[in-house]
């Protein structure tokens, strides 16, 4: 196994970290970019870890300011679904990165009076509370998009809710997505895993008009066609109906797998710590790639 790439300390971004501390803001800005074309093709990076000095410069770690890192482009707006949400501490890494101005949605679950209340003090900001039957196995996908000035969505699937803990600690994956030709068919620039049918279908059960304008951007600006991932959501919004194709959480995996999932020599050792089992599985069936 390689050992983790890092960041030269002698550089100019490595000597300026302690500068650009605040809060968790304790890797170095202006290099996502350059992180996001290292980890291709799979994109895969694991959070950067408060007390564990080597993950501030690991090229395959990040922190949540990263996915607000200039050198991704000029963001406009962005969605945040979650369910479990400490209000201030997004705001304050959107302020840090000079965003507190831009359109932000939030979907969440769960009585939060900060975050009922939270436009009265952000009008660019919509919080959307998400009525669930159960608290358990319904609206727990922690989902990001971003969107830029030049039409690109970035999507962001985690084991993270919004909050510090969870980021501190969680695995997080960053795939970007380039534009679609103006006046494109609907159809144009799909992948052959239809990620962007699964996200569409995802976004259209929870029946809000908010999301109208991200659904459009997704329909007609995503490209996806070289993507090979396919995308397995939490149940959202209490929807149990389960489908002759399935089409959210363990049902949708099980689908997949049966359609996709190549034979393992069961002589393969498997050594997984039973604490993290639940959101380290729920994070490699987000982002399987098929046989």
């Amino acid at each position: 196994m390689e050992a983790p790439q890092q960041l030269d300390p002698n550089n100019s971004v490595a000597q300026t970290m302690e500068a650009s501390k605040a809060g968790s803001d304790f890797t170095p800005r202006g290099r996502m970019a350059d992180k996001l074309a290292a980890a291709a093709p799979y994109n895969f990076f694991l959070s950067a870890i408060t007390d564990s000095q080597p993950t501030h410069t690991d090229l395959l770690s990040v922190s949540f300011q990263e996915l607000l890192d200039s050198s991704l482009g000029e963001l406009e707006c962005s969605l945040q679904i979650h369910f479990v949400i400490d209000i201030n501490w997004p705001l304050e890494h959107y302020s840090s990165a000079g965003y507190e101005q831009l359109p932000l949605l939030i979907l969440y679950d769960g009585m939060n009076p900060k975050l009922e209340a939270i436009s009265e003090k952000h009008p660019n900001d919509t919080v959307v509370k998400i009525d669930v039957k159960t608290s358990y196995g319904t609206h727990h996908t922690k989902m990001g998009l971003y969107g830029y000035s030049d039409g690109s969505t970035r999507i962001v699937i985690s084991t993270a809710n919004l909050y510090e803990g969870d980021w501190h600690n969680r695995t997080q994956g960053l795939p970007r997505l380039p534009t679609v030709p103006d006046g494109s068919d609907t159809t144009f620039g799909e992948s052959r895993t239809d990620f962007r049918t699964s996200l569409l279908a995802y976004l259209d059960v929870y029946q809000l008009p908010q999301l109208e304008p991200w659904m459009a951007r997704i329909r007609f600006r995503i490209f996806l066609i070289s993507s090979r991932v396919f995308l397995v959501h939490s149940v959202p919004c209490g929807e149990f109906n389960i489908p002759q194709v399935p089409l959210w959480g363990y049902p949708r995996l099980g689908y997949l797998l049966s359609q996709h999932a190549t034979h393992i020599d069961s002589s393969y050792p498997l050594v997984q710590s039973p604490k993290f089992k639940y959101r380290y599985f729920r994070y490699i069936t987000t982002f399987m790639d098929p046989a």
